[in-house]
């Protein structure tokens, strides 16, 4: 008998389920049907798919529930908008299977008996975490993930790994979890809008300990499809505070391999999304973390800061990053008291005593915003906005720093590291080039 019949005759069994498969979905309705008929499909065990919609607003809620009416093994959960780490949070909370997997709404499941199989490893080896093979799906083409790398031969089943011999903290997708074992040591995911998967997987392969491996094509990845490549500039607060959590975790384990991992992420696949949103925030966190570092070990930090220094190119940011506190505190009070002194002397004023009525805005991050806000209502007229990610901002025209600039009294660069854009633009312009936290300080 197939796994595929043995996985009817099972399901319509009223016992225990050995699986609780959780879908959280934001308007996921593009790969929805693939993503559900692929959990549908994973034979010989019983399970039920928890799909959790997290506000949805294209339709997939309906797909789904109408999906539950044909469907007995699916549960329909709803809730506002709070994130996919919330979501998984919620199916968690319902679960009742034995074991947990996890599915996101644009992937797939490969192999329909690699639930079956990564099951009966854990309790045949009487371990709580099994890890099954990713594989990435871009432009028609899988290539596996290795995680691995080199550890253990991967075509083997291993019976146990130790979370020392690997130090990975991604991927989560690929592993699954026994949901008693996860309650017990409290392990969910952060109220992070990114990057919340790293601490969830890293706190359970902590508490674990050992993990098994099972080699059979488990989780299919898709990538490339998403609409915006990167992380958005209001979600980079998030992504730090999911990396420093992940750091303090390493290091507080002692997992020199993981914090070197943490460390050259920041630099590589992180450092441009950092570098262009750069304040008194990401700064903070990211002085949070050299400070951490330097308590862990002296030669461990210098090199992280070298990595640093490396891709940042220049000392000032390192110089920021020693002097973030103090910075934080200055600029808070500076922000304070202009707020201040546009109530009492008025920053239209300022700007139309200096024949400033139409101004471009350069960069759309905390000052930004701040000054376009201080700018609604006044008789100065924003008339365009620079921004290196953003196509559109509230009706506002977005351009890229190397288009033209529109008909303009004065550009206004709102970033914190202005100097070399202002520079960039007085070179390039007769227009006025100011810098918002120039105006900052002038105001305390």
């Amino acid at each position: 008998m197939s796994c595929e019949e043995q996985s009817e005759i099972m399901n319509d069994n009223k016992c225990e389920k050995d699986y609780s498969i959780i879908i959280p979905i934001y308007n996921g309705i593009r790969f929805l049907d693939q993503c559900l008929e692929s959990a549908l499909r994973q034979a010989d065990i019983r399970k039920e798919i928890i799909c959790i919609d997290d506000g949805s607003t294209d339709g997939s809620l309906e797909y789904v529930e109408k999906m539950a009416k044909s469907y007995s093994e699916i549960v329909v959960l709803r809730q506002e908008h709070q994130g996919a780490g919330a979501a998984r949070n919620y199916g968690l909370r319902n679960a009742t299977g034995k074991y947990v997997a996890f599915l996101d709404s644009d992937d797939f499941y490969l192999d329909s008996c690699a639930l079956r199989k990564m099951m009966d490893l854990c309790e045949d080896a009487g371990l709580y975490i099994c890890c099954g093979i990713m594989q990435v799906y871009e432009k028609g083409k899988f290539t596996v993930q290795d995680i691995f790398e080199g550890v253990i031969n991967t075509s083997e089943v291993c019976r146990s790994i130790d979370f020392r011999e690997f130090q990975n903290d991604f991927y989560y997708q690929a592993y699954i979890f026994n949901l008693d074992f996860l309650n017990k040591n409290l392990v969910t995911f952060p109220d992070y809008k990114r990057y919340q998967d790293p601490p969830f997987l890293l706190n359970a392969l902590i508490a674990a300990g050992q993990i098994c491996y099972y080699p059979v094509r488990f989780y299919g990845y898709r990538y490339g499809h998403q609409d915006s490549a990167g992380i958005e500039s209001r979600f980079i607060i998030d992504l730090l505070q999911g990396i420093r959590k992940t750091l303090g975790l390493a290091i507080q384990g002692d997992y020199r391999v993981l914090v070197r991992r943490i460390v050259e992420r920041l630099n590589t696949r992180y450092f441009e999304t950092i570098l262009y949103n750069l304040s008194f925030e990401t700064l903070c966190i990211l002085g949070d973390m050299g400070q951490m570092l330097y308590g862990y070990d002296d030669s461990l930090h210098m090199e992280a800061f070298h990595f640093l220094r490396e891709s940042y190119g220049r000392e000032k940011y390192i110089r920021k990053l020693e002097e973030t506190i103090a910075e934080k505190n200055r600029i808070v009070s500076a922000l304070h008291s202009m707020v201040n002194a546009i109530q009492s002397h008025g920053f239209e004023s300022f700007l139309l005593q200096h024949g400033y009525k139409k101004v471009v805005i350069y960069g759309i991050g905390d000052y930004g915003k701040k000054l376009i806000n201080m700018l609604k209502g006044t008789s100065v007229s924003v008339v365009a906005l620079i921004d290196k990610n953003l196509k559109s901002y509230y009706g506002y025209k977005v351009l890229k720093p190397d288009e033209a600039l529109p008909v303009c009294d004065c550009v206004i660069v709102s970033m914190m590291d202005y100097e070399d854009i202002v520079s960039y633009y007085e070179n390039r312009t007769d227009i006025p080039v100011i810098s918002f936290v120039e105006l900052l300080r002038n105001f305390q």
